[in-house]
């Protein structure tokens, strides 16, 4: 799986190289071919800015900065390993801000993914002291985190009361808006599908049409109460991040024992069962929020690297070919 990650990355590279040098290999096409005929040529590849935009972000790209709260069980760890395809959330604690909120990098070996702020719910967060509220701490925290998105998770199988909640993340995203001169966008994740009766149907193309309806029933009770409370979202999506994972050589484990295997084992984790549903869509929900594109980038890089390559490649035959029209 690491191995298969490495080649798609050095043909991203290659592409890159390509593009770089391909000014220069227009400029040595033969002499028979007029300069206005090449001129038209290079234009065509060169000045695409929807390529060269693509080009830039290969290497300008930068880990998303990612704010979650929701409250403790809703599966916040299973949600990253979800958007990423592999085993990446045990992460690495880089550092613990309080038993409200906990900084954390996810890795692919030494390169970082996505950088994360995991915060429980308000109702769960506690007093640092007597003279600063919970409340008060995790908004300075969150706020000198800078996240490019905040995804808020609810439990699709618990309608907890999440007005709190709501009435925290107003709060925030006025404050961030005040410090940055930006709005915060706000992604809200219902996760849990798969618990989600009959609980016998794990795989979504096979959910029942009474289970995806009482899922959609969820989400509308959720969105009820967000829109009730004044709570401004960019969307809000019903999936599951369920995985169940195996070792190299093929044996099932369970993600409370993952942590016993040897080290090889967990770098090398593979996919047993898929349950993931709907988690497609909300990476295109993520990526149409985040505001910046460098971060829009490192999310595609960290998810999504064989879809870029794709798109690439296809983009470089639509305009190559225009240009040996011309």
């Amino acid at each position: 799986m690491k191995d298969d990650k490495m080649k798609i990355e050095q043909r991203l590279q290659n592409m890159k190289n390509f593009y770089i040098k391909a000014g220069e290999m227009i400029d040595k096409l033969p002499d028979e071919i007029p300069e206005k005929i090449r001129a038209s040529i290079k234009d065509t590849i060169l000045g695409d800015e929807d390529l060269k935009k693509l080009m830039d972000g290969i290497d300008s790209q930068r880990p998303p900065r990612i704010f979650l709260i929701g409250r403790t069980g809703v599966g916040k760890s299973s949600l990253i390993n979800a958007l990423c395809g592999t085993y990446v959330a045990t992460v690495s604690d880089t550092k613990s801000c309080t038993e409200s909120a906990q900084m954390y990098e996810c890795k692919d070996n030494d390169r970082v993914l996505m950088e994360i702020l995991d915060t429980r719910g308000i109702a769960e967060s506690e007093r640092l002291d007597d003279t600063v509220s919970a409340e008060e701490m995790l908004i300075n925290q969150i706020n000198e985190f800078s996240p490019d998105v905040a995804i808020f998770m609810l439990n699709c199988t618990h309608r907890d009361d999440v007005n709190s909640d709501v009435e925290f993340l107003k709060k925030v995203s006025k404050t961030y808006a005040e410090i940055n001169k930006l709005r915060l966008p706000i992604v809200v994740v219902v996760n849990k599908c798969d618990e989600m009766a009959p609980t016998r149907y794990k795989d979504p193309k096979e959910y029942p049409e009474n289970k995806v309806n009482k899922i959609q029933e969820v989400v509308q009770y959720y969105k009820g109460i967000i829109v009730k409370n004044g709570l401004k979202i960019d969307n809000i999506i019903a999936v599951s991040s369920l995985i169940d994972w195996q070792t190299p050589d093929g044996m099932e484990v369970d993600v409370e024992s993952i942590e016993n295997l040897p080290k090889y084992d967990i770098d090398n984790l593979q996919i047993g069962f898929d349950g993931r549903y709907r988690i497609e869509e909300l990476l295109d929900i993520l990526e149409e929020a985040i505001l910046d594109f460098e971060a829009q980038m490192g999310l595609r890089m960290a998810s999504r690297l064989k879809e870029v390559v794709d798109r690439l490649v296809k983009h470089l035959i639509k305009i190559t070919s225009v240009a040996l029209k011309n």
